[in-house]
């Protein structure tokens, strides 16, 4: 009697184990959907990196700002502390990597949740008094979403290049 008492209670155990699955989006996974993020690569006119610190002729990154309903933010925000829509509650995060891939500096955006419909309008401001336009949109089409990133009003990839 113990003994099924007790392989009863491990598979109890192992079943909500299983099933216990805690829901939290540390795979980049929202809503069953991939959380899409987006690589600007800032580069000046000689494919010089402007966002690594090691180049005297860059971007001092405490002065790109991101300007999201009126409110301005640093590019140094980590994951935890993401712009959030009100509205949406959807986060837009925006923060400074480097990266193997790119062998690069690269502006982290993104984390828009690609099972809702959305439309986010939000600016980058350089340390060289320019900016660049951003529209990330979500939009119901054809019986699914149609996800698009604009840049200065041109369709983009997850893999942004600007030169400054």
């Amino acid at each position: 009697m113990k003994t099924k008492l007790f392989f009863l209670s491990a598979l109890l155990l192992a079943l909500l184990g299983v099933c216990g699955c805690s829901g939290d989006d540390e795979d980049g996974l929202i809503n069953s959907q991939p959380a899409v993020l987006h690589y600007l690569l800032i580069k000046d006119a000689k494919g010089m990196d402007l966002l690594n610190p090691g180049n005297p002729s860059g971007f001092k990154n405490n002065e790109i700002t991101l300007e999201y309903r009126t409110a301005s933010v640093h590019p140094f925000i980590i994951s935890s502390e993401a712009i959030v829509d009100q509205r949406s509650m959807q986060p837009i995060y925006f923060e400074l990597r480097f990266i193997a891939e790119f062998s690069s500096y690269v502006l982290v955006l993104g984390g828009f949740d690609t099972s809702l419909p959305f439309k986010k309008e939000f600016i980058i401001h350089w340390p060289d008094d320019t900016s660049d336009s951003f529209c990330a949109e979500n939009m119901y089409k054809n019986q699914g979403y149609d996800y698009s990133l604009r840049v200065n009003g041109v369709k983009q990839g997850n893999v942004v290049e600007l030169r400054k």
